[in-house]
């Protein structure tokens, strides 16, 4: 999976949109609460199906491919942004910026 400029634009609306409570340490909490990485798998339609836990090795194959693609294998930075309080908002600015 590679970073398209639909699957973009539909991340960054996902972490703009309130709809995702923003959590750390996991993917998605099984509950309600996402890493920003963790929206990525939902706007990209990435079963996550149950909770996943950092680090990657541990993350959906299809997430470890589409991060690979979009970060230049540098989804730890997604990480670092999003477990340090960097808001959704804030990796949605950088998303725009960046990639």
């Amino acid at each position: 999976m590679a970073m398209t400029p639909d699957l973009k634009a539909k991340w960054v609306a996902a972490l703009r949109s309130g709809e995702f409570k923003q959590g750390q340490g996991v993917l998605w909490d099984g509950i309600d609460r996402f890493c920003c990485l963790g929206v990525l798998c939902k706007v990209a339609e990435i079963p996550i199906g149950s909770v996943y836990t950092y680090p990657t090795s541990f993350m959906p194959l299809g997430l470890t491919r589409a991060q690979t693609s979009v970060c230049g294998g540098g989804a730890e930075s997604f990480v670092a942004m999003n477990d340090s309080g960097v808001t959704f908002p804030e990796i949605a600015d950088y998303i725009e910026r960046e990639l």
